[in-house]
């Protein structure tokens, strides 16, 4: 949604063009000029559609076996692409004018990799920018790809990742951490189902923070919590335990406590659900 704001933006300008002060004008002037520099870029790029070799992956200096790894010849043109390119296949447009900082973006990882769900190699980018304000902290950002150069997903505020393993003789699942500028946060367990990269513990469901360093009334220690695999309910399944200590901020009444929220797997969905509600029986009445 808030790709859209500087289109709207723009929109509102035109309507009041009659109540611009003057030392308005400039500020409008720019405003509209750098909306068609982008939308100009945008559409001189080929259709989402087309093969990934010919589209942007043709900006590839080498790649390296041994190490899966892929080198980009211009990194802010490229992240440019890839930020177009989503908006177009996301949003049916071009709008892709949201003020990233590309000319000092820097890509962490670019990497060829199997997931949980498929045999099939994704492409995995892992990149930051600079330039944002505190809401956008951390400015790093997760984009995976299929061999065709459809962009299967898009995750900012991505703090970290890692392939995890769960499963023996499977592949591994994409574990990242979504934090906010606050210090809020989850995990997330990405894998391969039905033509789709999905989130195996928060798929249409929403789970209890697994990070928090916010400072409100209470903080986790460590702030993201220990993942243990283990088989819980032993149905010959892989579940997983996240624990933590838990230290209330907003009230001396509660010493610090241990606590962990079990997720079970449910084969038929491919999914890991939590047991209960946790954050009802953990938390105290005299906060918020």
């Amino acid at each position: 949604m808030y790709r859209l704001i500087p289109f709207l933006f723009v929109i509102l300008v035109s309507c009041q063009s009659s109540q611009t002060k003057p030392d308005e004008k400039s500020s409008t002037k720019n405003s509209l000029q750098s909306t068609k520099v982008a939308l100009k870029y945008c559409e001189t790029l080929a259709p989402p559609q087309k093969e990934v070799d010919t589209l942007f992956f043709s900006e590839l200096q080498n790649f390296n076996p041994a190490s899966y790894y892929l080198q980009v010849k211009d990194t802010s043109d490229f992240l440019r692409k890839i930020e177009c390119i989503y908006s177009a296949q996301e949003y049916g447009d071009t709008l892709s004018i949201y003020p990233k900082n590309w000319d000092y973006g820097k890509i962490l990882s670019f990497e060829q990799h199997k997931i949980y769900g498929s045999d099939q190699k994704f492409f995995m980018l892992f990149f930051e920018f600079f330039g944002g304000s505190s809401s956008s902290y951390p400015p790093q950002i997760l984009c995976i790809l299929n061999k065709s150069g459809k962009i299967l997903l898009y995750q900012d505020h991505c703090d970290s990742l890692k392939y995890f393993s769960v499963f023996k003789n499977k592949n591994p699942f994409l574990l990242t951490a979504y934090v906010t500028g606050f210090g809020n946060g989850r995990h997330h367990l990405y894998m391969y189902h039905k033509g789709k990269i999905r989130d195996s513990l928060t798929d249409d469901i929403d789970i209890p923070n697994t990070i928090d360093m916010h400072e409100d009334d209470h903080i986790y220690n460590p702030y993201f919590m220990n993942i243990d695999i283990t088989d819980l309910n032993k149905d010959g399944y892989n579940d997983l335990r996240f624990s933590s200590t838990l230290k209330m901020i907003c009230t001396p009444k509660i010493p610090d406590r241990k606590i962990h929220f079990d997720f079970t797997f449910r084969p038929s969905e491919q999914t890991f659900r939590p047991i209960k509600d946790y954050p009802t029986e953990y938390y105290h009445p005299d906060c918020k």
